[in-house]
């Protein structure tokens, strides 16, 4: 926990080094209250994304728990792996309520969607096209891009590059910094789901 910035050795106002207090970091402090998002303890991490997304798909939930168990394991490649499935799915289902909305001008998308042989970027491409055109009519917060080309195109190229015999390596930190934005990227497109089921044509 010292080394993850989450407690340090505390020597004020006791003397001696056996009579050392352990505090809590501000970061701790964050874990603690349920505000950090902490991939070490597997239980209150999914249960934090499954209180940010209620009903959460469960598809979805058994790749996050799957990357963070690959994570603590050691696992490095296969966790970043199953955080690019997640994603993936995640785009799967926002995409699928976008074409039941029943929106026009969705027929391009429709056909690469349901096109067996197109590639997932030749639909992620597609998808974001589409949303282009409506960023004024999008919630707040629904229209940055941060979410959708840096953090979503980074799960999707470190899957890949992962995924591929390459021999390249991830460092433990790239990863754990991949599992704290993660959340927000699901998030993100659970509510992009939500705004095309609640706003029919």
């Amino acid at each position: 926990m010292v080394a993850d910035g989450l407690i340090f050795i505390d020597p004020r106002n006791q003397p001696g080094v056996t009579n050392w207090n352990i505090a809590l970091t501000e970061k701790g402090e964050k874990a603690v209250l349920g505000e950090e998002w902490l991939p070490e303890d597997v239980d209150s991490y999914l249960t934090r994304l499954c209180g940010k997304i209620p009903g959460l798909d469960r598809a979805i939930e058994m790749y996050m728990k799957e990357a963070i168990l690959a994570f603590n394991a050691d696992c490095y490649l296969a966790s970043s792996v199953m955080l690019g499935v997640a994603a993936e799915r995640s785009f799967i289902i926002s995409a699928k309520a976008m074409l039941d909305s029943g929106m026009a001008g969705l027929e391009s998308f429709k056909k690469k969607f349901e096109n067996e042989n197109a590639s997932y970027f030749s639909k992620w491409v597609e998808f974001r096209k589409k949303l282009e055109p409506m960023k004024s009519d999008l919630p707040q917060g629904l229209n940055d891009p941060l979410f959708m080309n840096a953090i979503g195109e980074l799960l999707r190229l470190t899957r890949n590059s992962a995924a591929h015999p390459s021999g390249d390596r991830l460092e433990r930190e790239a990863v754990k910094a991949l599992l704290e934005i993660t959340p927000m990227y699901l998030v993100k497109m659970n509510e992009l789901k939500k705004y095309f089921e609640g706003n029919p044509v």
